[in-house]
């Protein structure tokens, strides 16, 4: 965040960045197994949903191009770091739509769409 808000605001006005590093780029199963081996307790279970087939990588590229920036931790640290906040009493309830971009959105997007209605 540091470095967007440091850069020029010609640069990254209206701009959308992905933030992380290509080397950092793994699939949700990779990600699962990870919090299975460094969670003590934890019981990681796969299912196929052969309805969403999705598998693409997403690229870092610009970030690091445009605003210099570069992960500081690695996925090993992340996961740590979130089971510490776990214990630490910090997530009240990971359900809770601040922890969840998709439903996040959701409510911002239908919230501008009440308020575009609600306009003359």
């Amino acid at each position: 965040m540091a470095h967007i808000l440091r850069a020029p605001i010609e640069l990254v006005r209206t701009q959308i960045y992905n933030v992380g590093d290509n080397q950092l780029n793994y699939r949700i199963a990779h990600l699962g197994r990870k919090v299975g081996e460094l969670v003590p307790g934890s019981n990681v279970h796969f299912e196929t949903d052969d309805n969403d087939a999705r598998n693409y990588r997403v690229s870092f590229d610009k970030i690091h191009r445009e605003v210099g920036f570069r992960p500081e931790h690695d996925l090993d640290y992340g996961i740590r770091e979130i089971v510490e906040a776990l214990k630490r009493g910090e997530v009240d309830d990971y359900r809770d739509e601040k922890y969840s971009n998709v439903a996040y959105t959701r409510r911002i997007l239908e919230a501008e769409k009440r308020r575009a209605e609600q306009t003359p």
